[in-house]
Parts: C-alpha cells; sequence; structure tokens
C-alpha cells in the first residue's frame, strides 16, 4: 500500500512541476503524516482474517491506545487581524487544508472595519474561538489571544501568511513539551532556512513567528512586553533561550 496525496500531476514520473526546494520530499509525499499512514495500517489489519480477528481480540485495547498516540498534539494557531480582509481567506483556507492535523484556530481582531469581521463569520465553524476589539497593538492582541489558547502547542500565523506544504512534517517533529521548536519559512518564494542558532546569532537574528512553535507552557511564565512595539517577539525569543526550563 502506497500512501500519497493524489495531485493534479499524477503520474509524473518525479518530474515535480509544483514549486520545491532543494532535497525536499515532493508536495504529494510531504503532505501525508503519521495519522493518514496509521489509518491505512488500521484497514490492513482489519481485513478479515483468522489471524487478524484473533489479533484484534487480543489486542483491542492495545491498537485503540496507538491510534491515540498516533495523532498529531493538539496546535492553537492563532492569526491577529486588524482591517485584513484581502488577505485573511487566503490564511484561513492554508489552514482548513490541513484536515489530518489537529488544530485549534484563534482569531484576535483589533475592530476591523473593512470586511474582515464578514470573512471571519463566513468560516465560524473551522474557528474554534474569535473575538474582536480595540487593543494596544499587534502584540497586546497576541498575548490575549494566547490566554485562550488550550493546544499543547502555539502557532502565531499572520494574516497575510499561510501555512505551506511543510507544515505537517513539522507537527510531526513535536514531541518534547518543554521545547521550543523552529523551521524554515518561504518568505515571497525564497526559502528563508534556520540552521542551529547560538546565543550571538539570536541576539543578531531574531526567528521570526512563523517559523516558531511555542509550548503553551511557555505562555504560563512569559507575555509580549508591550514596551517594545516592533520587536517584542525577538526580546521573548531571547528571553526563551535563557531559560533553562
Amino acid at each position: 500500500i502506497c500512501v500519497y496525496d493524489e495531485m493534479p500531476c499524477f503520474n509524473c514520473n518525479w518530474k515535480c512541476k509544483f514549486p520545491t526546494f532543494d532535497r525536499d520530499p515532493f508536495p504529494c509525499i510531504s503532505r501525508i503524516n503519521i495519522v493518514a499512514v496509521w489509518k491505512e495500517v488500521v484497514e490492513q489489519l482489519k481485513r478479515p482474517t483468522v489471524e487478524n480477528n484473533e489479533y484484534f481480540s487480543a489486542r483491542g485495547n492495545e491498537l485503540s491506545t496507538l491510534e491515540k498516540k498516533s495523532e498529531s498534539p493538539l496546535i492553537s494557531i492563532i492569526t491577529v487581524t486588524l482591517n485584513a480582509a484581502d488577505h485573511l481567506e487566503r490564511c484561513i483556507q492554508s489552514i482548513v487544508s490541513y484536515k489530518h492535523l489537529n488544530i485549534e484556530y484563534i482569531i484576535w481582531d483589533g475592530g476591523s472595519t473593512d470586511g474582515t469581521i464578514d470573512i471571519i463569520k463566513k468560516y465560524d465553524q473551522h474557528i474554534a474561538f474569535w473575538h474582536s476589539e480595540r487593543d494596544s497593538g499587534v502584540y497586546d492582541a497576541m498575548n490575549k489571544a494566547a490566554e485562550r489558547a488550550t493546544g499543547e502547542f502555539v502557532y502565531f500565523l499572520g494574516a497575510d501568511d499561510a501555512l505551506l506544504d511543510g507544515t505537517g512534517l513539522m507537527v510531526s517533529k513535536l514531541k518534547d513539551p518543554n521545547t521550543i521548536y523552529y523551521g524554515d519559512i518561504s518568505y515571497s518564494g525564497q526559502r528563508t532556512i534556520r540552521n542551529a542558532y547560538t546565543s550571538y546569532r539570536l541576539a543578531k537574528e531574531n526567528i521570526c513567528h512563523q517559523a516558531v512553535f511555542y509550548p503553551r507552557s511557555v505562555f504560563k511564565f512569559y507575555k509580549y512586553d508591550l514596551s517594545y512595539p516592533i520587536y517584542a517577539d525577538w526580546v521573548l525569543n531571547m528571553h526563551l533561550w535563557a531559560d533553562r526550563r
């Protein structure tokens, strides 16, 4: 059994016409996550053979536990908006397309008047929580939204950003609830590679929030410092780097 995402270019003989980065897996493969594969495994195990019937009778509870463990961790994706009607729908659609990921989507709006709220309502069934009120800026809104998050990890995605094909692979790496994970991003189609950081490198170069998955416990101890109107995320990352927890 081969598990893959059948795209319009199926049977391309690996001459991929979609934008891919060097040494990256092809989109039709990279979109498949552990949960999708495990479902296929379970279907094969459930085939009506004597051996499988005996197997499921003896180990039914154990298999059920394994299936639950194979599910991805709950990710709280937070988007902060203010008059973002030109971009928000694309952002939401990129999140909704990940049907196999365990996502809690939160939108915190700063009091938009341009149609942003209409878009939010259009996708209300896919949004776990949304709220609109005047705030003191983007970091104030991010602090408030983080308080609403219930996922194991928190991820901030801008209204003019989108989840890319590698997101499922990235989420499969999130194992330790006390570890902050960061990865690569694509900026205007150009890949930005995040190699290993040092204290010196982090002081010179921030890891943007689109590249970082924070354990939710981070926001029990820290908030974005509103005295920094632009680089509060950089300040937070430096604090977290120095925190041995």
